[in-house]
């Protein structure tokens, strides 16, 4: 509740949560102008319980659009934040204001997010960066996924200072898929697919990609995600966002990626 009493630039004592292989999870809030009730981020600090700051490097990680930095809720999944704290690394990983709308949010409520533009998530992510490293002050580097590698671009351009970038299939703002400076950044209201709609699908590919389909039109669930991933119109609307239609991506690999959703 301390959070919901905050003032914009607020920031709560972190939580901790202890998780499999030795590995805990520090979570730190910022609340962020103006203050409204969805004008929270946060970051999530992955690496061993007896870590300290240290010398070991730091990954900040910018997850894509609809995602944010929980890892997998299976913890045998393949995950490559686990597998670099397991190293030693101090991974961050970003919990965008996307992650503070609840799934129940009516359009009046989504009115709110008109203003969140790519420069106000790329403000939220610099002042996030700035948690992380007066934490960890090892070499620093930024990696993005999608709409999370153009946040990266934007921060490179900006001068925030880190040893290197890596890229998951993103590109430079002003792009194909890349966010846009003006506008919303992100569709939360989920105008090509609502989200309970994009959560039954994805539960649906989850348990059986070759089952029924819960949104019409498709034979099965795995055949409605595979053609609503490849005709993204923000990624080109020609399979820019998996590869899942040419049969070099598993299906319910994918759903399960997308499903570290908000």
């Amino acid at each position: 509740m301390l959070v919901a009493c905050a003032g914009p630039g607020a920031r709560p004592a972190p939580t901790r949560q202890r998780l499999e292989g030795g590995l805990c999870e520090d979570v730190h809030t910022l609340v962020r102008p103006p203050g409204g009730r969805f004008d929270r981020a946060q970051v999530r600090r992955l690496a061993p319980c007896d870590a300290g700051g240290g010398d070991a490097p730091v990954l900040l990680y910018l997850p894509g659009m609809h995602m944010n930095g929980s890892l997998p809720r299976d913890p045998t999944a393949p995950d490559l934040r686990r597998a670099l704290a397991a190293r030693g690394v101090r991974v961050w990983s970003v919990d965008y204001r996307t992650h503070a709308v609840p799934a129940e949010a009516t359009d009046h409520d989504l009115r709110e997010l008109q203003a969140w533009t790519a420069d106000v998530f790329a403000d939220d992510v610099e002042r996030l960066a700035a948690i992380a490293r007066g934490v960890d002050a090892g070499p620093f580097y930024v990696a993005g996924f999608s709409f999370g590698a153009g946040l990266a671009y934007r921060l490179a351009a900006r001068g925030l200072a880190m040893d290197g970038l890596v890229i998951l299939d993103g590109a430079p703002p002003g792009e194909r898929g890349a966010p846009a400076g003006d506008g919303p950044a992100i569709d939360v209201g989920g105008a090509r697919l609502p989200y309970a709609d994009r959560q039954r699908l994805l539960a649906a590919v989850l348990a059986d990609p070759a089952g029924a389909s819960p949104i019409a039109g498709f034979a099965t669930a795995g055949d409605a995600l595979t053609a609503i991933v490849h005709s993204a119109r923000a990624f080109g609307g020609d399979g820019g966002l998996s590869a899942v239609k040419a049969g070099r991506t598993d299906v319910r690999t994918l759903a399960g990626l997308l499903a570290t959703c908000w």
